[in-house]
């Protein structure tokens, strides 16, 4: 069940580490154009620029590496690491996704942005952070 469910979460990871790099390379989708994509994913005012492609090739990186710590936790990877380090790299990321969670739905609650301007999508990509979370700590233990 453990093997199950770390592929799924390498999975996920690698198809969000996907989609930042069609962002990386001008895609729009979901948005129709750059400013519909800012406001549609980030969340942010009308006519607000979407990230540099260096931010977006940087965070697909950052999963795609997080997608290999998972892999070689599970044993289908091998790293030049310790197990000890994979168990701490398990668990700082189910701390990274857990903040971005809970920092997104108090952040879609409150702050200076307008109601209106709030993305409909930023309550769900919260959940599913929290959900990636429990799913970082669950094979961190």
């Amino acid at each position: 069940m453990e093997i199950i469910s770390m592929g799924l979460l390498t999975l996920v990871l690698l198809s969000i580490s996907s989609v930042h790099v069609y962002w990386g390379f001008g895609g729009v989708w979901p948005g129709k154009d750059p400013q519909s994509l800012a406001r549609t994913v980030v969340g942010g005012p009308v006519g607000m620029s979407p990230p540099p492609a260096w931010a977006c090739f940087g965070v697909a990186l950052a999963l795609a590496l997080a997608a290999g710590m998972v892999l070689a936790f599970v044993g289908v990877l091998t790293l030049p690491l310790p197990t000890g380090w994979l168990r701490w790299g398990m668990g700082a990321l189910a701390v990274v996704f857990l903040l971005g969670g809970v920092g997104g739905t108090l952040w879609n609650g409150c702050g200076p942005v307008r109601r209106e301007v709030r993305s409909c999508g930023s309550t769900n990509k919260s959940t599913r952070r929290c959900v990636l979370s429990w799913d970082c700590w669950r094979g961190h233990w």
